[in-house]
């Protein structure tokens, strides 16, 4: 075990932008049942979601062809995923770092976070961050595992959700 963990080198961040803007291309058949499709009014506002977490919301060992030019894979295919589903754009934008445990999103990343929903709510009448998606354990975890330490066991997530923003929809991955 020691040997891997001197020796494991993580492969590079996802590169090109941490955000961006999926458009539906297709009216899905559950998008089609809504009322907005089916009559004159305009679709909804555009949906904003925020991912916050450790590598997979950096993308990490995406390929260059896959995230070059439109960034980290994972966070970009939700937002295309619930763009088709709702049939309406779905922004989304990054917030993470590799190796991230709860501890440091709670310490380092909050404040990213509310510096991107200020973004956001400036960014437009009406914009807010819908959701707030966030990925993380998977560190926790494997500190937990090496040292047996259950201090560092990521039920401590409690103390990070009481600190999110309350206005909008808090998931977790």
């Amino acid at each position: 075990m020691l040997y891997v963990r001197a020796k494991f080198r993580l492969p590079p961040d996802a590169r090109g932008p941490l955000a961006g803007v999926e458009q539906p291309t297709a009216v899905s058949s559950a998008a089609a049942g809504r009322g907005w499709l089916r009559s004159a009014d305009p679709p909804p506002r555009q949906l904003n979601i925020v991912f916050l977490g450790d590598s997979l919301v950096t993308g990490v060992g995406c390929s260059a062809e896959a995230s070059e030019a439109r960034g980290p894979v994972l966070p970009r295919r939700v937002a295309e995923l619930l763009a088709q589903q709702l049939g309406t754009s779905v922004a989304w934008s990054c917030v993470g770092e590799t190796g991230a445990d709860v501890s440091m999103l709670r310490t380092r990343m909050l404040p990213m976070l509310q510096s991107e929903i200020q973004r956001v709510t400036a960014s437009g009448e009406g914009q807010r961050v819908d959701a707030v998606i966030v990925m993380t354990g998977l560190n926790d975890i494997k500190e937990c595992l090496l040292f047996a330490n259950p201090r560092l066991h990521p039920w401590r997530f409690g103390e990070l959700s009481d600190q999110m923003p309350s206005d909008c929809a808090l998931m977790t991955l």
